[in-house]
């Protein structure tokens, strides 16, 4: 005893002045994160913290965090792994679909982003930063970027391949470079692999629909008697779409205007200019012909029946003949004509992929390894845009004329003050042309050569690699784009286009054109992007020599990586705006970064074995980065990990990390195009602030409203009776090559405990609880459309001035009528996010056979929860910072206060079963934060319940299934809007059913 005492304090006097001379300048954050916990051993849902413990026979390894690799390695950066048994159990073969079951993950792109620009890939979006935010490893190295964002689609991955994922918080570019801002995904591959192991999976949901079906054979095998080594699969998936009136949650949204409902119909609305209005006379002669009398003033909007007859679109229907609300016309609380183009819009995209990946590795002799890997992945979906979009009501091109124009319309047209002067319709061209359809091919490759080794009979090994990837995605959008100018030129034809093409263009009503007519102003567009990224990297890490707690290691490394970025759009593209589609111009880009790197990171074992500290040790880890385009970055971070006691530990972290301006924020070229700017009712709270049916208009600050818009270029004379006839805008995005590098501060702080007792009940029960800070300044980004535009009107006191100079109203032109022209989003280094909360989570298992019931089975029990305390947005660098936890928005998604996913599931030696429950918070709408004055009914807490099974047969073959969401439970409504939710965040298919077949041979 007096030995070890005085060992223990010899120990102590030589820290001191170890501590004193080496690492006395180190600032020792006051974070502690999560725990010894075992990974999955006993852990109750394949959910858990991860720590390992190998046998002395092993070799060492590698945590997600760290570049240093040795034995009863616990992470020193908060990790949760997932087993790839835990992925098994879901209806959802996608990986990001089973993987946002996890409390961490909000939605990124899922199989339910079916809109006109989702090109059909999966990607993850950790704590709600964004899916470049967070980075995607393959075995600790960069796989290839699927979008010009470096979005990595993670279901080019072969799923029989897949070991464990592991998954930490907090940034790490210190360690792995640009992106990991919110942390690090990374995908382990099996290494264990021999034989073959097949896997048929299917699903479909209880409506018989949206069926599913995953076929993977992967494979492993030595040669060379030992020395070489392969393993492989190749996979292939197919997945049925579903349309949003399959379902009835989203029927229901098709009446009252509710939703993604629009003024601009298939009917057509006529469109004339506010100078040059018909009399309320002659509007109330036709009308009366109809049968009605009433108030018809010139400045309604008026559209056309399928006969060609007029009706009254707003301020009460009248004589309205057309299609009813199971085609998605309705009548909104202040009695006008709506369409909701939700009818017509796929819920789930079609899908169908093909993977293969292949790896090998030989011993060349004298320690040193060469290896060989290679991935290809082809997948082709289809996507559709809410019908075909109208045409320009600022570009009137119908002369009084043309031969088609109803007669009812023509004495309209003729009370105008400029009775001969034209005039423009807004339609929807879904009944002549159907859709707007693209069809999205993409081609993924990546290859990785490399050699490692040893040295010293492994005291340091070495890895030295070099990758090359490729990505190339053509949209061809065969449906829905028409050409302006040919329309054009069949409308003002005397004849009305029947000397060019069979018939004429009709474009009143619900008239029958042509399919000559329809083929002279159809276009089909084929537009080409390609990436590609190269890697060179080479590391070394090791033992330096001993201290009294225990080995010091290291890492270092030095790297060069180039990504480079074209877009080929259809040359019908390049002019604005000549054509009428989704995109209505594009401009070709063409870009490239580089950077070269050094890192280095060292362990440093400060005490161990003493009273009250079984050890305690500091990571640290510097990386010097050099951009072509943004120069030189610092990233750093320190690390401490203190086993205490009793099953005891403390961690803590900071990290300062950072993410580069990627090649599409910085190049790319201009695109003009209307999704996602719909600018909704100004009954609801939506709308231009300028018209005068909407709130602004009629608020406490009214006056200075109406000033504001004056000063914008709303004409003096119509300033009073302005009404902006659609809710459609051209939003315009553009890179900007002066952006600089984003940064983050991630601070984590934890304390987890593992149960050191042997009693039955306790001896598998770990708990932990976990806390995150992440403040990012400077963040990359642009200022949606409908901001920008409410703020320039002082939402949020964003403008209380009501200034036309303020930063917001520069984005938003205005046309010589008044109308918004478009509103510019260009990317900018705007103010930054500010995230934090708490983890907790309990993992628990019993074996019945330790409780004296013998080949009873073992009990397993997992929970993980999640508390977001703040999700602070600052729009601008000066501006106000508001708080959105605890609250919803359609396209962003959730960020509920609680989140939770438990498990239940018992296992005897050839059958298992179990339970999930997931449970969402309830939420406020987004309106709380963002108007105040106009808030939105927000959503009820939200579960759902999944149960799953297993048969083993026999040590070849196995039998999984499943339900998700079992009691069929519809998504929330968001803002209280019939038919309205966030499919990410949501359930919109209802119950689903899976099995799976799993054999080894």
């Amino acid at each position: 005893m007096r030995k070890e005492k005085q060992s223990n304090f010899a120990n102590l006097y030589w820290y001191k002045n170890y501590i004193k001379t080496s690492v006395g300048t180190i600032l020792v954050s006051s974070t502690i994160f999560v725990s010894n916990a075992s990974a999955q051993s006993e852990g109750g849902s394949n959910i858990g913290i991860q720590s390992r413990e190998v046998s002395q026979g092993s070799d060492a390894i590698v945590v997600t965090g760290s570049r240093i690799s040795r034995r009863d390695y616990t992470a020193t950066s908060p990790i949760v792994t997932v087993s790839a048994e835990a992925l098994s159990k879901n209806a959802n073969a996608e990986l990001e679909a089973s993987l946002n079951k996890m409390p961490q993950f909000n939605a990124g792109q899922t199989a339910f982003s079916a809109s006109f620009n989702s090109p059909g890939i999966a990607t993850l979006n950790l704590r709600g930063l964004g899916a470049s935010r967070n980075l995607v490893l393959l075995d600790g190295k960069r796989l290839q970027p699927a979008t010009a964002a470096v979005e990595i689609d993670v279901n080019t991955i072969p799923s029989v391949l897949i070991g464990n994922i592991e998954v930490i918080t907090g940034g790490a570019s210190a360690v792995y470079g640009s992106d990991a801002i919110s942390g690090v995904v990374n995908f382990q591959l099996r290494r264990d692999l021999k034989g073959f192991v097949g896997s048929l999976r299917s699903g479909v949901t209880s409506r018989g629909d949206g069926r599913n079906t995953d076929v993977s054979l992967g494979g492993g095998f030595n040669f060379a008697e030992g020395r070489g080594k392969f393993i492989g699969a190749v996979e292939y998936y197919k997945r049925d779409g579903i349309y949003r009136r399959d379902r009835p949650f989203f029927r229901s949204g098709f009446n009252g205007g509710g939703g993604a409902s629009s003024n601009v119909t298939p009917l057509g609305t006529l469109i004339t200019d506010s100078s040059n209005l018909p009399s309320a006379a002659a509007l109330s002669g036709v009308f009366a012909r109809y049968g009605y009398s009433g108030s018809f003033p010139g400045s309604a909007s008026y559209g056309f029946n399928p006969d060609g007859t007029l009706f009254k679109a707003s301020g009460g229907v009248v004589n309205y003949r057309g299609p009813g609300v199971d085609s998605g016309y309705s009548t909104n609380a202040a009695g006008s004509l709506y369409y909701n183009p939700d009818a017509e819009q796929i819920l789930q995209s079609p899908m169908e992929r093909f993977a293969a990946f292949g790896r090998a590795e030989f011993d060349v002799g004298g320690d040193i390894t060469a290896y060989a890997q290679g991935q290809f992945t082809y997948y082709t979906t289809t996507v559709n845009g809410s019908g075909a979009l109208s045409i320009s009501p600022t570009n009137p091109i119908l002369p009084v004329t043309n031969p088609f124009i109803p007669k009812d319309l023509a004495a309209v047209l003729a009370s105008r003050p400029r009775p001969t002067a034209d005039f423009g319709i807004t339609k929807r061209f879904t009944d002549i042309l159907g859709q707007r359809t693209a069809k999205n091919d993409t081609y993924t490759y990546q290859v990785i050569a490399g050699l490692r080794g040893k040295i010293n009979g492994g005291a340091l090994t070495w890895d030295v690699y070099g990758s090359h990837g490729h990505t190339s995605m053509t949209a061809n959008m065969y449906n829905g784009a028409f050409s302006l100018p040919a329309l054009e030129i069949l409308l003002r034809a005397p004849d009305g286009g029947a000397s060019i093409c069979s018939g004429g263009f009709n474009i009143f009503g619900s008239a029958s054109v042509s399919q000559s007519c329809k083929d002279y102003i159809r276009r089909s567009l084929i537009s080409r992007t390609s990436l590609t990224q190269d890697v060179v990297e080479g590391t070394i890490q090791g033992g330096l020599f001993k201290l009294p707690a225990g080995n010091m290691r290291f890492a270092a490394g030095a790297s060069y990586r180039r990504n480079s970025y074209a877009i080929d759009p259809d040359p019908a593209l390049l002019d604005n705006p000549p054509l009428v589609v989704a995109s209505l111009s594009m401009a070709p880009t063409r870009g490239s970064t580089a950077v070269k790197e050094i890192y280095g990171e060292l362990l440093v074992p400060v005490f161990a074995d003493m009273p009250g500290v079984k050890s305690l040790e500091l990571d640290l880890a510097g990386r010097y980065s050099h951009y072509d385009t943004s120069g030189t970055i610092w990233t750093y971070k320190g690390d401490v990990n203190w086993a205490v006691a009793g099953g005891f530990a403390l961690r803590a972290g900071y990290q300062r990390a950072v993410r580069a301006p990627n090649v599409g924020e910085l190049f790319l070229g201009r695109q003009a195009g209307s999704v996602g700017t719909n600018l909704g009712s100004p009954t609801s709270g939506g709308g231009d602030p300028c018209d005068v049916r909407s709130s602004y208009r009629r608020g406490t600050n009214a006056s200075q409203v109406r000033a504001l818009c004056l000063a914008q270029g709303v004409p003096a004379s119509s300033v009073d009776s302005y009404i902006l006839e659609y809710n459609q805008i051209t939003a315009v995005a553009q890179g900007n090559k002066a952006l600089k590098p984003e940064s983050a501060d991630t601070y984590t702080a934890g304390i987890t405990w593992q149960s050191p007792f042997h009693s039955v009940g306790l001896k598998n029960l770990q708990l932990s609880i976990d806390y995150y800070n992440i403040k990012l300044k400077d963040a990359i980004g642009v200022i949606g459309a409908n901001t920008t535009l409410y703020n320039c009107f002082n939402a949020n006191n964003s403008n209380p001035t009501y200034s036309s100079d303020n930063v917001y109203c520069r984005l938003v032109p205005r046309y010589a009528d008044g109308s918004v022209a478009e509103v510019s989003q260009t990317y900018l280094n705007l103010g930054g996010y500010q995230v934090s909360g708490v983890d907790g989570q309990v993992n628990w298992a019993l074996n019945l056979a330790d409780a004296g019931i013998a080949s009873a089975g073992k009990i397993r029990i997992g929970s993980v929860i999640s508390y977001l305390d703040r999700f602070i947005i600052r729009d601008l660098p000066t501006g106000p910072g508001l708080n959105y936890a605890g609250t919803i928005r359609s396209g962003i998604g959730n960020l509920a206060r609680w989140r939770a996913t438990s498990t239940f599931s018992y296992d005897l030696e050839q059958f298992g079963i179990g339970a999930r429950w997931r449970y969402l918070s309830g939420m406020k709408d987004v309106t709380a934060v963002t108007t105040p004055q106009n808030v939105q009914p927000g959503v009820s807490a939200y579960s759902i319940f999944d149960v799953f099974g297993s048969v083993t047969v026999n040590k070849k073959f196995k039998i999984s299934a499943g339900i998700d969401n079992i009691t069929d439970r519809s998504p929330e409504a968001l803002a209280g809007v019939s038919g309205s939710t966030d499919s990410g965040t949501y359930d919109p298919l209802g119950r689903r059913f899976y099995i799976d077949l799993r054999l080894n041979f």
